[in-house]
């Protein structure tokens, strides 16, 4: 059941055009305002945010999980997993990028140019991972239930980092719960970058940081997706260099894609 829901959901990752139809059909942020202001503290509001959708999600199970041979329950699998996962019209980016690559850039020192490029592969990296992987991941770890918690904590976050800086609600618990899961997530998807691109740099690399908890997951995923592409210097050919890296970055990514549907069928096999 779970191969067969993260197939459906690769399809739909890799497929939509727009954005997710059920955020906009259930808005998180209206449901986040009902805990807004209430009489508890931040964390205690973040805990009860959470726990309400995780407790409709297993009065479903009890209700639908043995009919029809788990049927009903692989259609609640799939809808958490649509909800969950936030298409990104990446290709844009990957168009775009190439453009701007070919246009003159007399005026423009080599680091400044090297330092945007560095940024393009920085921010599309981490927007790939986080609009599937931690899901995916967490999927497979616990069922539909994990791959709630790890949307509801990051819309959550998005929320409290989205308001107004007086406001006394900062992040606590839940910047820690979307940092970890995001960090565990990030080590597996540094490993499948490593077996589908150059993968004894990338695993070296991958092997070295592993255990390191100080920097950010964003970081992280650049470092080693840098490694699987195993771009050398720009130098003085910048362009051609650079309009390379994004070309092997895209199919990186959209094999990724695809690794994590290999991972899901050897957790199907292995019946975890």
């Amino acid at each position: 059941m779970k191969f067969l829901t993260i197939l459906i959901i690769a399809f739909f990752h890799k497929n939509w055009v727009g954005g997710n139809p059920f955020r906009s059909i259930l808005p998180f942020d209206r449901y986040q305002s009902l805990f807004a202001g209430r009489s508890l503290g931040k964390d205690s509001r973040y805990l009860l945010a959470v726990a309400i959708p995780l407790v409709i999600l297993w009065l479903v199970y009890l209700v639908v999980g043995d009919w029809l041979a788990g049927l009903p329950w692989l259609l609640v699998s799939v809808v958490v997993m649509v909800y969950a996962v936030q298409p990104r019209d990446t290709g844009v980016a990957f168009e775009e990028q190439p453009g701007w690559l070919k246009a003159p850039h007399e005026e423009a020192a080599s680091d400044d140019l090297a330092r945007k490029q560095n940024d393009f592969r920085a921010r599309t990296v981490y927007e790939a991972f986080t609009a599937l992987h931690p899901t995916v991941f967490w999927f497979l770890a616990l069922g539909p239930a994990g791959a709630l918690i790890y949307v509801v904590s990051s819309q959550y976050l998005d929320g409290l980092v989205d308001c107004d800086e007086e406001d006394e609600e900062a992040p606590g618990v839940v910047e820690q719960v979307v940092f970890w899961m995001e960090w565990i997530a990030a080590r597996v998807t540094g490993l499948i970058f490593a077996l589908l691109g150059t993968f004894g740099k990338c695993f070296s690399r991958w092997l070295a940081i592993f255990a390191d908890t100080e920097t950010p997951v964003a970081d992280t995923l650049d470092d080693l997706a840098k490694c699987a592409l195993n771009t050398p210097d720009y130098g003085d050919d910048f362009a051609r260099i650079a309009g390379t890296e994004v070309e092997e970055l895209h199919k990186l990514l959209d094999r990724t894609v695809w690794g994590w549907v290999g991972l899901a069928a050897i957790v199907a096999l292995l019946n975890w």
